[in-house]
């Protein structure tokens, strides 16, 4: 998303798959997208296109998904940018819901 320009787009959309119980989140931009070469790099520790960064934040985005069941994935969509697609599953919370009376 670093790579768009100021007259690009960003857009975030999501949706329920009733089939997998997921719920799939969609990041997608107008810049020029990852260069294939490097579309499974961009989870690797420290691997950065950017001069800026050090590239440390999809890992950790990867991580705590992980830690939640979830899958974060990217792929160039052809002439149009970049797309990052997380899923996470759906699960009933297991913490103790609040009584407006703040009992559990």
């Amino acid at each position: 998303m670093n790579y768009v320009k100021k007259s690009g787009n960003i857009s975030i959309s999501s949706l329920f798959d009733r089939k997998t119980n997921n719920i799939i989140i969609h990041f997608r931009d107008s810049g020029k997208g990852i260069p294939q070469k490097h579309i499974k790099k961009i989870f690797d520790p420290f691997f950065s296109l950017s001069k800026k960064g050090e590239g440390p934040d999809l890992l950790i985005c990867q991580n705590i998904i992980n830690s939640h069941g979830g899958k974060i994935f990217a792929e160039n969509i052809k002439n149009k940018g970049t797309q990052i697609t997380i899923q996470l599953p759906l699960q009933k919370s297991k913490l103790p819901t609040r009584q407006p009376d703040g009992q559990a």
